[in-house]
């Protein structure tokens, strides 16, 4: 028979069950009034373990790890067969272990995206220094231009302007002559 990890407790039924039995205790009317927790709630709640974790062939408290059968196992249990040869750990050690790890590999994906938020702060500074000076550079061009524009403008009115006085000028010495032409005849 395959044996499977514990993911929640049954209150009801004093055990710890596996995904599968979590799916049938959810399907079948016997179980529906079963209270099932997940793992990691029980011993958020300040489960105790060492009371949560009741041998099956002995009643005792399981306080080991077998990890060459994946299970927890009480002293008795370690003290026979087939464990008695497996690699086993204090079940606080291997959760202790296993919140180490968790935490490791959290605490490196941490790292890693502060330094990708750093990097792409450093890209938004200068970004905003790029535009500022691109800004500035193009409203200097722009004044520049005005500038050009406003000489060319003023000598173009001024060019113009000297042209209307001199038509005004050629036009009164004409007119003036003709007057003068009048007033002889």
């Amino acid at each position: 028979e395959e044996e499977r990890s514990a993911v929640s407790f049954c209150s009801n039924c004093d055990a710890f069950i596996c995904q599968e039995c979590v799916d049938h205790h959810k399907t079948r009317k016997f179980f529906k009034k079963h209270e099932m927790k997940p793992l990691q709630r029980v011993f958020e709640q300040g489960g105790k373990k060492e009371n949560l974790f009741k041998c099956s062939k002995h009643k005792e408290n399981c306080k080991l790890y077998c990890h060459t059968c994946e299970e927890m196992i009480c002293t008795v249990c370690r003290s026979i067969q087939p464990h008695h040869s497996h690699e086993v750990s204090y079940i606080d050690d291997e959760l202790g272990e296993s919140n180490k790890t968790i935490l490791t590999q959290c605490l490196s994906s941490v790292r890693t995206q502060r330094k990708e938020i750093r990097s792409a702060l450093q890209e938004v500074q200068d970004s905003k220094a790029s535009l500022q000076q691109q800004s500035e550079n193009a409203l200097g061009e722009i004044a520049g231009i005005k500038e050009h524009l406003f000489t060319l403008v003023t000598a173009r009115c001024d060019g113009l302007a000297a042209k209307v006085r001199e038509a005004e000028d050629k036009g009164r010495r004409e007119l003036e002559r003709r007057e003068r032409e009048l007033k002889v005849s």
